[in-house]
């Protein structure tokens, strides 16, 4: 320590430990509570809104992603999926099985974007417009 006198910590009592840990913080911060650099400040502001966009994120999908699995039909075959991917792999079989329903996940969100733009042709058609979004009788008299 600064007074070059060596202090043997495991020779405190928990709380006599603590109230010379208070003290010294006191001493060397005042009453007010740390507050870091203004670099370290800066970047740990920047991860804060990283995980607070995650986690909005999260929020956004947390009720999808719990009620779709509950509809989801299991493979009557997942057994031999599995089996046949632990054949070719050194993995636990739960990061096996992860791996099968990612790719579930993928195809049913692949599909649902593909019906999705569909619908949206099809609705683009009911509503009587074309290419480049100008109607059909404003393109016929054009020309």
């Amino acid at each position: 320590m600064r007074s070059g006198r060596r202090i043997e910590l495991n020779e405190f009592t928990s709380p006599d430990f603590v109230k010379w840990l208070e003290a010294k913080l006191t001493e060397h911060l005042g009453k007010g509570r740390l507050i870091p650099p203004d670099v370290v400040l800066r970047e740990a502001y920047r991860r804060a809104l990283a995980v607070a966009e995650v986690n909005r994120a999260i929020k956004g999908v947390r009720g999808r992603a719990v009620e779709r699995p509950k509809a989801a039909e299991v493979p009557a075959d997942l057994r031999r999926r599995l089996a046949r991917r632990q054949r070719k792999s050194s993995e636990p079989w739960d990061e096996e099985l992860y791996e099968l329903a990612l790719q579930q996940v993928r195809k049913a969100a692949k599909k649902r974007k593909e019906e999705a733009a569909k619908k949206r042709e099809e609705e683009k058609d009911k509503s009587g417009k074309g290419a480049k979004g100008k109607s059909k009788l404003s393109r016929k008299g054009e020309g």
